[in-house]
C-alpha cells in the first residue's frame, strides 16, 4: 500500500530498506528479526502516510473520488482529492471485517458492499457536494450492478440504501488498486481501540515489564515471544498449520 504512494514520499527505499530487508528468505534455523531498526521504519512509513503531503485536507470546492475493494476476509475504501497537479491524494481511510455470514456472501456481492460501506462511512464529505463522487473499482459488473432495473433480496435492500448517493461507478485495472485492496485484506476492527484499557493495565504489572524488557533484549532467546509497536506478544495455536499468530496479552481472545 505504501508504495502506491512512493512518489510523494522523498528517499522512500533508503526509508523503506529495514523493512524490504526482511522480506529476504529466513536462512533455515534462522528466526525472523523485527528488530529496533525496523520497527522505526515502520513507524515512520505509517506516520508519513498519514501527514501532508500524501494525506490531503478535504477541499470541498472539488469533486471526490472513491477506491473501493473487498477481499475474502475485508472491506477497504479510500477517499481522495485530485491536486492542482491532477495527482490523487488520500483524505481518509476506512476498513472493516466481514462477518462470518458476510464472507459467504459472492464475490461480486461483496465488492458491491463494499461500495456500499464506502459511501456511507464518507457520507459527511460526500453528501450535499455539488459534484457527481467517482467510484472506482477492479470488478467491472459493479458497473453493471448497481444499474440492475428489478434487485431482489439483498441487493434489492443495498440499492434502496445506494439510491440517495450521486455517484458513478469506474472499472480501474487492479494494479491500480493496491491501495484500497491492503486495506481489504488487513481491515481494522473496532476491537483494536479496546487494547488501550489492557495495555494500561498490563504496564503496570512487574511480571510483564520484566518480559517486554527480556524480549527486547534478547529476542533470539524467545522465539514464542515478540515486541511490536510497544507491545508484547505471545505466539499461540493456530488452526491453520502454515498461519502464524502472535496475540496480544491483553486480547480476551
Amino acid at each position: 500500500m505504501v508504495s502506491w504512494y512512493r512518489r510523494f514520499i522523498s528517499n522512500f527505499s533508503t526509508r523503506v530498506a529495514p523493512l524490504t530487508k526482511l522480506t529476504r528468505k529466513t536462512p533455515k534455523g534462522g528466526n525472523f528479526l523485527f528488530d529496533e531498526e525496523a520497527s522505526r521504519a515502520f513507524k515512520e512509513i505509517k506516520s508519513l502516510l498519514i501527514t501532508a503531503p500524501i494525506l490531503s485536507v478535504p477541499k470541498f470546492d472539488r469533486p471526490f473520488i472513491i477506491s473501493t475493494d473487498a477481499s475474502d476476509v475485508g472491506l477497504g475504501c479510500i477517499l481522495s482529492q485530485l491536486d492542482d497537479e491532477g495527482d490523487e491524494h488520500p483524505v481518509a481511510f476506512a476498513s472493516r471485517s466481514l462477518t462470518r455470514s458476510e464472507r459467504n456472501y459472492t464475490t461480486t456481492e461483496k465488492e458491491l458492499y463494499a461500495l456500499l460501506f464506502a459511501l456511507e462511512k464518507f457520507r459527511g464529505y460526500i453528501d450535499g457536494s455539488p459534484f457527481q463522487t467517482k467510484v472506482y473499482t477492479d470488478h467491472s459488473s459493479l458497473r453493471w450492478l448497481v444499474n440492475l432495473k428489478s434487485p431482489t433480496g439483498r441487493l434489492a435492500r443495498w440499492a434502496i440504501r445506494l439510491s440517495q448517493y450521486n455517484f458513478i461507478v469506474e472499472h480501474r485495472k487492479a494494479a491500480e488498486q493496491a491501495a484500497p485492496d491492503a486495506l481489504s485484506r488487513a481491515p481494522a476492527s473496532d476491537e483494536l481501540f479496546k487494547f488501550q484499557a489492557s495495555v494500561l493495565a498490563l504496564e503496570g504489572d512487574s511480571w510483564y515489564s520484566g518480559m517486554f524488557k527480556k524480549v527486547s533484549a534478547a529476542p533470539g532467546k524467545f522465539p514464542d515471544w515478540r515486541v511490536l509497536e510497544e507491545r508484547l506478544y505471545k505466539r499461540v495455536r493456530n488452526s491453520n498449520p502454515l498461519a502464524v499468530d502472535f496475540l496480544f496479552l491483553g486480547q480476551d481472545d
